[in-house]
């Protein structure tokens, strides 16, 4: 019966059975084109009755490739509504491709072919129709694909279902999909097989150039990978070791270290002693009492972004002094630094979306409530001697007030050149604009103690303008936004102060043509420093040569000419010596612009300084010349 139904849909029921191969392979490649594809209007389900013939009975592996091909040819130019229907042909046919019975045995040329079948059915109308119940009908395919791997016991089926894996975690738009993805492929990489490993590491290649990413870059901005990782130190002792050295090119103790934020507390949250002893020995600490006290902020740090309040929070305490034989008391207490640090970064997340650089409110005052916390517990434990503060709020800017200058140095120690720093690129590849971003943070929640931290703030700020990544540079002039409006009410009077080497600083980006958003934050920062504070800065202005003539600057050079006042010729001229004379090149640069406009404009009272006898005119035009000489020179 089933013989006479395939030999009526290829048209020939005298066929023999290689004919009727022939003749399935020629109504499949005669479906490429538009026209006879609408001609030949079938749903995949018949199609089914095909494969199951000439495919899953048959076993013959060249009749079995010749079918293959003939479906290679027709999934490429399917209908949509052809595909309705084929819910069971579909997976019947994954399953048998990717199981072992499919692959078992078999010629590279018959899982070359399987695996180019494979990409075709991984695509979104092929997923959706084999769970068309399901809410993400990729996951349901990974979860598939997972049940397959824990079956599977040939090599090369293996190798099939992660090629599957991988083909889907590169077309993924959700994040849990992308993660199982990782997961399933990372976990491969400590398999004795090369091929298997290998595959494993194509696949995460493939996804994170779909991404348009590097692998290291991808699994770092998907933590819980790491977290998995972490996890399985006891199960799978080879996998950090392995990630490390294949993915990273990193020894596995920068790995765990740089995973500590996401495994520790997991470790112990689940209370895996084994686990939290292989870490400890994984890392090099002599013990695991020291890997805590060394690391344990970070667990620290997550139980009180959840709450001191949290019914776990008592059990937390409980087991963390039975590990280090520490009181929780001293844990805090040594910890407290590095825990207030952690918590900030935490906050300053690059995969949280600031618009226009702003920090976001949310993020704000869930940081205002966690430091808040942490003031409340320290003031239980280490009860002040003078009497604690009148509310949450007040404890928490105490306790910040205190620490202050460690967190800068902390954010110091991130923009900083140093010999770890191609290890912590790797990693971190995003840590130049989290570290401004804790920054920023941390000047808004200063309030009046920023004035104590001027110099701080603003030689981190100003590096924070060096770095190569834009976005960490226009993070950083929205920094100094931050910072001159928080001086502004704290302390007005260090605005004239700060305003020549922010100003300095911020001048060569006047000019870069490349970097327009950088040039527009430049330029907004300006308007607010010299046009909102004034009254503040204007003594320090008269010194300044004109910026740029542009019509975005108008009003700051305006405001600029105001406060230098009316000048005659000779004045105007001191004054751009005075620039010339500047030891800022930047600053140098944009008096010679204004030089230049005033030579041309100024040409008849030149001549005149130049041919005259008084000595007041020849001291200004050696000023001059001094001035250009040591400029030229200089710059």
């Amino acid at each position: 019966v089933m013989l006479s139904i395939v030999k009526n849909m290829v048209g020939n029921t005298r066929c023999s059975l290689l004919e009727l191969i022939l003749a399935f392979q020629k109504f499949a490649r005669g479906r490429e084109t538009l026209q006879l594809k609408s001609k030949n209007f079938f749903r995949l389900s018949q199609w089914g009755l095909v494969t199951k013939y000439l495919l899953f009975s048959e076993q013959d592996e060249g009749v079995q490739i010749s079918v293959l091909q003939s479906l290679r040819f027709v999934f490429s130019c399917c209908h949509s509504k052809e595909i309705l229907q084929g819910k069971t042909f579909l997976t019947e046919l994954v399953e048998w491709i990717l199981k072992d019975k499919g692959g078992k045995g078999k010629s590279r040329r018959f899982r070359a072919i399987c695996s180019e079948l494979v990409q075709q059915m991984v695509s979104k109308p092929f997923l959706e129709e084999m769970f068309p119940t399901s809410k993400s009908c990729e996951i349901s395919f990974l979860l598939l694909m997972k049940n397959i791997l824990q079956k599977s016991q040939t090599l090369p089926a293996k190798v099939l279902v992660l090629e599957a894996i991988s083909s889907v975690g590169a077309t993924l738009s959700s994040q849990d999909s992308l993660l199982i993805a990782l997961v399933l492929l990372v976990g491969f990489l400590d398999n004795e097989d090369w091929g298997i490993k290998s595959t494993a590491a194509r696949g995460l290649k493939k996804i994170a150039e779909a991404n348009k990413t590097s692998v290291s870059s991808l699994i770092s901005k998907n933590p819980r990978t790491l977290e998995y990782i972490g996890r399985n130190l006891v199960n799978k002792p080879n996998l950090a070791r392995e990630t490390a050295e294949v993915l990273f090119n990193i020894d596995e103790k920068s790995l765990l270290v740089f995973s500590m934020p996401f495994v520790l507390p997991t470790l112990i949250d689940l209370q895996d002693t084994k686990a939290l002893e292989t870490l400890a020995a994984s890392v090099q600490a002599s013990s695991l009492s020291e890997m805590l006290l060394e690391y344990g902020y970070h667990a620290m740090a997550k139980i009180f972004v959840v709450g001191a309040e949290h019914e776990h929070f008592e059990e937390f305490i409980n087991y963390m002094e039975k590990l280090t034989g520490w009181g929780f008391n001293s844990q805090l207490d040594a910890s407290l630094h590095n825990l207030l640090m952690q918590v900030l970064w935490k906050a300053s997340d690059v995969d949280v979306l600031w618009r226009d650089f702003i920090i976001p409110k949310d993020v704000l005052t869930k940081l205002k409530d966690t430091l808040s916390a942490i003031a409340v517990i320290v003031q239980k434990l280490q009860p002040p001697m003078e009497p604690s503060p009148s509310s949450d709020s007040e404890g928490a800017w105490s306790l910040q007030s205190e620490h202050i200058s460690m967190i800068l140095k902390g954010v110091s120690d991130h923009l900083k050149d140093n010999t770890n720093q191609a290890t912590v690129t790797i990693l971190s590849p995003n840590k130049e604009v989290q570290a401004i971003r804790c920054l920023n943070i941390m000047i808004e929640l200063s309030g009046f103690h920023v004035k104590e931290f001027t110099p701080g703030f603003l030689a981190l700020l100003t590096k924070g303008l060096e770095v190569q990544d834009e976005l960490a540079r226009i993070h950083s002039v929205q920094g100094f936004t931050y910072f001159v409006d928080a001086l502004a009410l704290a302390d007005p009077s260090q605005l004239k102060r700060i305003v020549e080497p922010i100003v300095v600083a911020l001048l060569p980006f006047l000019e870069d043509s490349e970097s327009p958003n950088m040039q527009d934050a430049v330029i907004r920062l300006m308007e607010r420093l010299v046009i909102k504070y004034q009254d503040q800065v204007h003594t320090e202005l008269q010194r300044f040569p004109l910026l740029p003539s542009s019509p975005e600057l108008r009003k700051v050079n305006e405001a600029i000419q105001k406060s230098k006042g009316k000048m005659d010729q000779s004045k105007h001229l001191k004054s751009i010596i005075e620039s010339l004379n500047h030891d800022a090149i930047s600053v140098k640069y944009s008096a010679l612009g204004e030089l230049k406009t005033f030579l041309v404009s100024q040409q008849e009272w030149i001549n005149g300084l130049i041919n005259s006898v008084e000595d007041r005119d020849k001291a200004l035009m050696n000023g001059l010349l001094h001035a250009r000489s040591n400029t030229r020179i200089r710059c």
